[in-house]
């Protein structure tokens, strides 16, 4: 309601600016008939009168399947935070304490990276002459994209924009990075604005 409004408003105070123009031509005793015919065929060709162009439906389909597999791979990053530990030089398989999204942007400084978050020396066994180690850490994974959806959303992108998204295509359909979510953040934001201004 709100942009039909806004809308509506502009057209409105456009077109009693577009006939002022016109009254003050036609009322202009300086002005010959001819130049007043040559003033208002000027007007007539101004973009007010002229007819938008018609909307191409193909690419406003082809942005709306790019954004949905931009906002997708967008969600393919978790954080897992695991444990480990190691006695008398045998490790036990690491545990998963936790396995959530990424919130963040990939491209905020604040993204998380893989590193370990807690490191020590541990000691057991008879009077403690056992010693092995205890690791926690925390590990940003990417999920495997596909060879099909790899290959449709390379198509989509050619189409639109006449290059295929990952480029990179020599590192498998699997290849997925932190990388890939930059750009696919990017994309999704020149979609946005793509929208916003040309429709």
């Amino acid at each position: 309601a709100t942009q039909t409004t806004f809308l509506h408003d502009f057209v409105h105070d456009n077109l009693i600016s577009v006939d002022q123009a016109a009254q003050d031509i036609r009322d202009n005793g300086d002005l010959s008939d001819d130049q007043r015919l040559a003033r208002l065929r000027e007007l007539r060709q101004s973009p007010f009168f002229r007819v938008p162009p018609a909307p191409n439906e193909t690419n406003y389909a082809r942005d709306m399947e790019l954004a949905m597999w931009m906002k997708w791979l967008l969600g393919t990053d978790r954080l897992v935070v695991s444990e480990a530990s190691s006695s008398s030089g045998v490790t036990a398989s690491a545990r998963t304490l936790s396995n959530n999204p990424v919130n963040t942007s990939p491209s905020a400084r604040s993204y998380p990276t893989s590193r370990n978050l807690q490191s020590r020396i541990t000691r057991g066994g008879l009077f403690g002459l056992s010693r092995g180690t205890y690791v926690k850490r925390q590990d940003v994974q990417y999920g495997r994209i596909g060879g099909d959806i790899n290959d449709r959303i390379d198509t989509v992108h050619r189409a639109r924009f006449g290059r295929e998204f990952f480029h990179d295509s020599w590192a498998g359909n699997e290849a997925n990075d932190r990388d890939v979510l930059r750009r696919a953040e990017r994309r999704l934001r020149g979609l946005a604005n793509r929208s916003t201004w040309q429709r």
